[in-house]
């Protein structure tokens, strides 16, 4: 998912990723020293950050700002490892490495966006027609852009919510929204990993980094299906040895990783309980947009993708028994976000992946 914007560079979920295991890393003289400043973060930090105190030593600026924003975005990561089941060290090893290993100051395309600069639509050097493909369908009017992209595939999978091409992008320009979806797919590939008969990766950060950074899920379903069952898995891409070289910064920026025992979500979506609170009150109303959806509109009304039962639970009159589909055109009801209760939010996070078992 990671990726230079502009070809070549790192790019990630190519059929056959560079991997300093498989004898094809360049040997090359060491580099003369360089100065590094807390500019040389990769753009999607979206901000600079004041230092934080820290334990460890020998951090240089960049590292600074990066262990700052790990700091900030902590508990949307450690949501996302609950809610997923992964663990929190790969999410924010794949966003780190990205920012501090991957700098790209201004993107030239949107072949990836956001934190963990997760591929929006197809680009692999090694396949430049395929590339050249996905690159004329952003023009032209023929499907979602996205095919061939673990952004896409994750939805397809069942993991989150189906989007268009333009929402998923817009979803992945927000903090919260690419975080989501890395994880996301890092729960995917430890689920595919077990389907196979495999050892559990979900809490091995260095093999979902590996996967995150070299493969997209189809291509990894395909590796796992001709790779001897039972057998280990190995890293050596350039995500991955950073991320097991830097646990440590890791763990200071987000914790140590405390997975659940169980992440299934609720069959069906239940009531709003009635003793959580008052029903609230409509306030606006906001006109669905072709290719829309109620997480799309709910990060846009409330900033979080898991608050779409709430304006499920107001329009279900207009929308009907399945919140996956929703006619454009339709208008629905929102009430302020205050309005609701502490345990209406509980409910409505609660409820966020029930969308999967509607048909």
């Amino acid at each position: 998912m990671s990726g230079n914007q502009s070809l070549p560079g790192y790019l990630c979920q190519e059929e056959a990723p560079v991997n300093v295991a498989d004898g094809t890393l360049a040997l090359t003289a060491s580099p003369a020293p360089v100065t590094v400043t807390e500019e040389d973060v990769s753009y999607e930090i979206r901000s600079s950050y004041a230092p934080v105190p820290t334990t460890l030593v020998g951090l240089n600026p960049a590292e600074l700002q990066v262990l700052a924003w790990l700091r900030a975005h902590q508990h949307l990561i450690a949501d996302a490892e609950q809610r997923f089941r992964v663990d929190r060290r790969a999410i924010a090893g794949a966003i780190a490495w990205e920012m501090l290993e991957n700098v790209i100051r201004d993107p030239k395309t949107k072949l990836s966006v956001g934190e963990g600069k997760v591929h929006t639509y197809y680009g692999n050097r090694r396949a430049p027609v395929k590339t050249a493909w996905s690159l004329i369908r952003l023009k032209l009017p023929i499907g979602d852009a996205g095919v061939d992209t673990s952004a896409k595939e994750v939805e397809e999978y069942g993991y989150l919510p189906p989007q268009s091409f333009e929402n998923r992008v817009a979803i992945l320009s927000t903090t919260q929204g690419a975080i989501t979806y890395i994880a996301a797919i890092m729960a995917a590939i430890a689920d595919l990993a077990a389907q196979h008969g495999f050892d559990d990766v979900r809490s091995n950060p260095v093999i979902l980094a590996n996967v995150y950074q070299g493969r997209t899920l189809r291509t990894w379903d395909a590796a796992l299906k001709a790779k001897v069952p039972g057998s280990s898995f190995g890293g050596g891409n350039p995500m991955d040895i950073w991320v097991a070289a830097h646990i440590a910064f890791l763990e200071d920026g987000v914790g140590r990783p405390k997975l659940p025992e169980s992440g299934s979500p609720a069959l069906y979506m239940s009531v709003m309980p009635a003793s959580s609170g008052p029903a609230p009150t409509a306030s606006k109303t906001v006109t669905v947009a072709h290719n829309s959806s109620l997480s799309a509109i709910a990060l846009a009304e409330y900033g979080s993708l898991d608050l779409w039962p709430l304006i499920y639970d107001l329009n279900k009159a207009r929308i009907g028994p399945n919140p996956n589909l929703v006619s454009a055109g339709t208008t629905l009801s929102i009430a302020p976000l205050a309005s609701y209760s502490a345990a209406q939010l509980a409910w409505a996070r609660s409820q966020a992946p029930s969308w999967r078992h509607y048909r």
